[in-house]
């Protein structure tokens, strides 16, 4: 995992000029563990394991490109942040060593639970969807496993799929239709459709990536996104043995 935070404008595909990428905050201020970073309402940018891990920072963005990273809260006892999003101006974040969703309140960090999975591994990652619900991917390491989940608004836990192999990044199509899920170690991204009630059907393959690298490690796909200033929206992933992003016209 990246123990400094990069900052990139831009994704590398096969007609692209790839964009160097720079340190946004320097190797050292976060654990190995840093992950889940997200734009706040307030236009900062949240990212977990500043310093130690167990916490949550809040990054200041400045005109002159330059970033202050501080502590904004530190969770409760047990719990270690990954995945974070935003919804209705309440932090939400993946507490994969508590088994828990946590919500943050912005004004008085406040941090309560708002949902439990003691089945789970993780949760690793969160994707929002546009009713409110949460998909939560839950990879297990040890044996290559995993499963995926659904949160609902109120924080009713289901569980959607077992079987997989380490799911990690995942999120929602900007219509709200489709689910896309990457797994690790089979270095494969699937695409779901959505349904009603948050459920997932048609499952089927959307790109698989060979091994890369001259010491035959895998180019994991690690995380995904969506950009919304495109229609229909584009897909991208970060792959970590390869470091580099990629984007999906």
């Amino acid at each position: 995992m990246p123990l400094a935070l990069l900052l990139s404008s831009s994704f590398v595909t096969a007609a692209d000029k790839p964009f160097v990428a720079r340190d946004l905050i320097g190797d050292g201020a976060f654990t190995q563990n840093a992950e889940g970073p997200a734009a706040g309402p307030d236009g900062a940018l949240y990212a977990v394991n500043l310093g130690k891990d167990g916490t949550i920072a809040r990054i200041a963005l400045h005109a002159d490109g330059s970033a202050k990273a501080e502590v904004f809260v530190t969770l409760p006892d047990g719990s270690t942040g990954n995945g974070i999003r935003f919804r209705d101006g309440t932090m939400y974040v993946a507490d994969y060593t508590g088994h828990k969703i946590l919500q943050v309140n912005m004004q008085t960090r406040t941090v309560s639970r708002f949902a439990a999975l003691p089945d789970a591994d993780g949760p690793n990652d969160l994707a929002l969807a546009p009713d409110g619900s949460f998909y939560a991917s839950d990879p297990n390491w040890k044996d290559n496993g995993g499963r995926l989940w659904h949160i609902g608004r109120d924080g009713v836990v289901r569980l959607l799929e077992a079987g997989m192999t380490t799911p990690n990044g995942l999120d929602v199509s900007p219509d709200g239709k489709r689910l896309y899920v990457n797994e690790s170690m089979s270095r494969k991204v699937w695409v779901y459709d959505r349904t009603s009630d948050g459920s997932l059907r048609n499952k089927r393959l959307l790109i698989g990536f060979p091994d890369f690298g001259m010491d035959g490690s895998a180019a994991m796909p690690t995380a995904i996104c969506i950009s919304p200033a495109t229609v229909p929206g584009r897909l991208r992933w970060c792959r970590r043995k390869a470091n580099c992003c990629a984007r999906l016209r």
